[in-house]
């Protein structure tokens, strides 16, 4: 898996659309909050902070837990679907909160351009039979 600079992995992913559109094959899209690892201690521990965007209260009146006000960065992911492994094309970035719009309309014009060959689910055409009572 190749970690590329954010303009490096638009340009990747705009390549990987092209191909795909050519072999006709499946592209593969991850989205994840990057959590911090201590190389000693495994995960950090996080049992004592909830998501910021929970409005729930504490179950207990005195909790230790508290809404967590740290901004974490995301990684996003994007893989061919080709099932050798040798030739499978990986590639992911990292995008920190502060730089996230800029990114996401970026992002999103690759993913609209690249997308273009999707077809939409075809409906059902059996009509459900009404019960009269």
């Amino acid at each position: 898996m190749t970690l590329l600079s954010n303009i490096e992995f638009l340009k990747a992913a705009a390549e990987l659309f092209e191909q795909s559109h050519e072999s006709r094959s499946s592209i593969y899209i991850t989205q994840k909050r990057l959590s911090e690892v201590d190389q000693v201690n495994g995960l950090k521990d996080t049992q004592d902070e909830i998501s910021q965007f929970n409005d729930s209260k504490p179950i207990l009146p005195n909790s230790t837990i508290r809404k967590s006000t740290k901004s974490y960065p995301i990684l996003i992911r994007i893989t061919d679907g080709n099932n050798d492994k040798s030739k499978k094309k990986k590639y992911s970035t990292t995008v920190d909160s502060e730089h996230l719009g800029k990114f996401w309309k970026e992002y999103s014009q690759v993913i609209k351009t690249g997308a273009t060959g999707l077809k939409k689910k075809e409906k059902s055409k059996k009509k459900k039979k009404t019960v009269k009572a």
